[in-house]
């Protein structure tokens, strides 16, 4: 079901939206880090099985691979996320968290975490590291923007940590140890 993640503004296409809504009915709980305005927490809250937490400052601004400021992002983003999520925010199955992932504290031990956020190499290796640290065994771990221009630093953060990733369109995705295969052609059944 992504038909609701289509009206919402982003730059996630159909075939990413149906693979994250497809890997969120197969999870329990799921983190997802960079919301904006909720393109992808719509595909991942619309199928999870209990709840996704979207940890997103909605305050900063948006940076390019050599921290130069593409887009500055303050209330509107936050606003626009809650108004297009707000009935899975009301009956908690969308919980936002406005901090960054890095000050982010929980609990929590999900199944899926979906890596979204500052794309600039230390972040990356931040995310993905602390990711690894709350996933659970067997658990997806995915991110966005692999080998797209102007973000070199996802594609090779996320080559130095996982050599056979699995990608679709410009999402990576691996399992922590490794319990399924890591065909890097993969399409997990999305055609």
């Amino acid at each position: 079901m992504i038909e609701r993640a289509l009206d919402i503004s982003g730059w996630m296409n159909p075939r990413e939206l149906t693979w994250l809504a497809q890997t969120a009915v197969k999870s329990k709980v799921a983190i997802e880090i960079g919301s904006y305005f909720g393109r992808s927490a719509r595909a991942i809250g619309d199928n999870i099985q209990d709840r996704l937490y979207c940890v997103d400052p909605w305050s900063l601004d948006y940076f390019d691979n050599d921290s130069q400021p593409l887009l500055t992002v303050g209330n509107l983003a936050y606003e626009g996320f809650c108004r297009n999520l707000a009935d899975l925010i009301d009956r908690g199955k969308v919980v936002p968290v406005r901090t960054t992932f890095k000050e982010f504290n929980s609990r929590v031990k999900p199944d899926f975490i979906f890596i979204d956020g500052d794309h600039r190499r230390e972040a990356v290796e931040h995310d993905i590291e602390k990711s690894l640290k709350m996933l659970s065994d067997g658990g997806i771990l995915a991110g966005h923007d692999y080998a797209m221009n102007g973000w070199p630093a996802v594609k090779e953060v996320v080559d130095e940590h996982f050599p056979n990733v699995n990608v679709i369109q410009q999402i990576w995705w691996t399992v922590k140890n490794g319990s399924e295969s890591n065909d890097c052609n993969s399409d997990s059944g999305i055609r």
